[in-house]
Formats: structure tokens, sequence, C-alpha cells
């Protein structure tokens, strides 16, 4: 089984038809699903995620109960936070 980085590396790549640093492939992600690009959200990840699931409707609170909000309503609902994102990455 590839860990959670490697699946989360691989998704990135092939969402954005590039390579690079898994931190900036996953900035360039999120700015891609956000309206208004570069510029408009602030720059560190934990930030980019906040704006992310303000943008698809998951109510405020703590990132981590965000995430599980918001991988629940891409279909994984089994198991810890990391064993969830690992479902979304590799899917």
């Amino acid at each position: 089984m590839a860990s959670l980085n490697d699946e989360k590396l691989r998704y990135l790549e092939v969402q954005l038809l590039k390579t690079g640093h898994i931190r900036d492939l996953e900035r360039e992600w999120l700015l891609s699903l956000l309206p208004g690009g570069p510029g408009t959200y602030p720059e560190t990840l934990r930030d980019l995620w906040s704006a992310f699931f303000d943008f698809v409707a998951i109510p405020p609170g703590a990132n981590n109960d965000r995430a599980f909000a918001y991988l629940f309503t891409q279909g994984h609902t089994q198991g810890t936070l990391s064993a969830r994102w690992h479902a979304f990455w590799s899917s």
C-alpha cells in the first residue's frame, strides 16, 4: 500500500498534469478549485483549506472536523481521518 503522501502526490500530478513539490501542487490544486484564483486567498495551506471548506459550504469549526465533514460528502465515511484522506487521494 502506498503512503498517504505518495497517493496525494500522484492524485495532484494527475489533476494538474504536472510534477512538482507536494505542497506547491496542493496549493495550486486548491487555488484551481476556488473562484478568483491566485492573489485572492492566503498562501498557507491551512488557510487555503479553510477557504475551500467555506466555498463548499462545510460549517465552520476545527480544520480536522471540517475535513471529516468534507470527506463524508465525498463518500468517504469509514475509518480515521487519515484512512479517509487515503481513500480520497487514491480515488
